[in-house]
């Protein structure tokens, strides 16, 4: 057998159960087939944890800061959080109805909209950019543990750089980034629908070290600041209007990729309706959002990790194993 045939057949799927006698292809496959019922493991706190994951993350906390710099006030920032996260909640639990009630996910629902061949437009798609998202969290990742380190061993600090300016990355951010990739990547052997427990006492940990912090920072400044009290810098209600209109696609549209895809985890719940109450935390980012000046590095780190595992290696794991019969093996 030649080393490509040895490597192919070690990637080949394990024959699965649920299938009967019939060979996993790329229509019918581990992934795709409803989930049996030994797989349906999530309660409404392991959706509640999930939810949490996402929106307790390096993107949504540079939300308030982004929406400020169109013009509004903290105030107007934190109305315009408030919309796009109601509506953000109502969409997931439409979206997620056919996962939790039929435990399908989101490219088997995605061949009744394009056929069983127009769905590799959407997959493809979704495919690309869980690469490039994947890039982002992890290369956000990297400069988080490159703080981490410079806290803990201030020598690390003095490293020299022995990279080149074209490379557009110092040592310290590369080793970083390589200690955050070998932190991640035993998570990705972990089933979804084992990775609630862990990742409920991440969020734990997440939720704490921003309450904490937020009171350190509050008792450090003697109080919010100036900035609670700053007006926008918009002069008309036009410009305004706009601008608040601009921040709700905004904030929508940095999480709209996981609004289409809840199904993909809504079919883990225990029980239909088990994923209302976590979907609905999707209103509820409003208090990250407005804290974001307060979070700290390790919540940020500890934070990232399990969104992009969820976020991007169980989704292209999927969507690799509908492009291919029987070779590939996440999730």
């Amino acid at each position: 057998m030649t080393v490509t045939k040895r490597v192919l057949e070690r990637l080949r799927v394990a024959p699965d159960a649920n299938l009967g006698d019939l060979e996993p292809t790329r229509y019918m496959n581990y992934d795709l087939v409803p989930l049996p019922p030994a797989r349906r493991t999530w309660t409404a706190w392991s959706f509640a944890g999930f939810f949490a994951t996402i929106n307790i993350n390096t993107v949504q906390w540079q939300a308030g800061s982004s929406l400020i710099s169109l013009g509004l006030s903290v105030w107007e920032a934190l109305i315009v959080v408030i919309i796009a996260k109601v509506l953000m909640g109502l969409i997931a639990v439409f979206d997620g109805y056919s996962g939790g009630e039929w435990h399908i996910g989101f490219t088997v629902v995605s061949r009744s909209v394009f056929g069983i061949r127009g769905m590799y437009l959407p997959l493809i798609q979704r495919l690309f950019l869980c690469f490039i998202w994947f890039g982002v969290q992890s290369w956000l990742g990297g400069l988080f543990v490159q703080v981490i380190l410079v806290a803990l061993f201030p020598s690390f600090g003095k490293l020299p750089n022995t990279f080149p300016a074209s490379a557009n990355m110092t040592t310290q951010q590369f080793i970083g980034f390589a200690v955050f990739m070998v932190l991640q990547l035993p998570l990705i052997y972990v089933p979804p629908e084992k990775t609630a427990i862990p990742f409920r006492y991440m969020n734990i940990l997440s939720g704490t070290t921003m309450l904490v912090v937020t009171i350190w920072a509050l008792a450090h400044a003697h109080g919010a600041g100036p900035l609670l009290t700053q007006n926008s810098t918009l002069t008309t209600s036009n410009e305004r209007g706009w601008a608040m209109i601009k921040g709700i696609t905004t904030v929508i549209g940095s999480l709209a990729v996981s609004l289409s895809n809840s199904l993909d985890f809504s079919r883990f719940a225990k029980t239909p309706g088990a994923q209302v109450p976590g979907q609905m935390i999707w209103s509820d980012d409003w208090v990250n959002s407005h804290r974001h000046s307060c979070a700290s590095w390790w919540h940020l780190e500890y934070s990232s990790m399990p969104e992009n595992v969820r976020r991007t290696f169980v989704e292209s794991g999927r969507d690799l194993h509908t492009m291919d019969d029987q070779r590939l093996f996440l999730c």
